[in-house]
């Protein structure tokens, strides 16, 4: 494996969320998109059980979530594109995708601020990869 520094100049990325019940149709339909898309797209999926509890902000409480990350080096165009298949899944309960400073790459994941308990599973065989977060 080798390893290397390149220079970023733009990024498009953030996430879609969708709910739970649209989890089989979801996985199957990333899965497929992950192996028509070029080397400069990165992504992963999370499902992720968000508590019933006042401190979750709207519309996310209560709900299970698939959080579709995305992050794209190409021109946003690029990005907008490529990512429209996804949109074509079911309807967003929410989405974060924009053209954001480098700098600030690490609210893709959109982790909480806190530590908490995870388990992950990864499959690279189609640039593909899922997590599990619980609470």
């Amino acid at each position: 494996m080798r390893f290397d520094l390149v220079p970023v100049t733009r990024l498009y990325g953030g996430g879609l969320f969708f709910d739970s019940e649209h989890g089989p149709g979801l996985v199957e339909a990333y899965v497929e998109w992950t192996a028509t898309v070029p080397k400069a797209m990165n992504s992963s999926v999370a499902l992720i059980p968000f508590p019933d509890h006042p401190s979750v902000p709207e519309p996310m409480p209560g709900r299970y979530v698939y959080h579709v990350r995305i992050a794209f080096t190409g021109p946003l165009e690029d990005g907008e594109r490529l990512v429209r298949p996804l949109r074509l899944i079911g309807p967003r309960i929410m989405e974060t995708l924009s053209e954001p400073p480098y700098s600030q790459s690490s609210s893709i994941h959109d982790d909480p601020p806190v530590a908490m308990s995870w388990a992950a599973g990864h499959d690279v065989t189609a640039h593909a990869s899922l997590a599990v977060q619980f609470s």
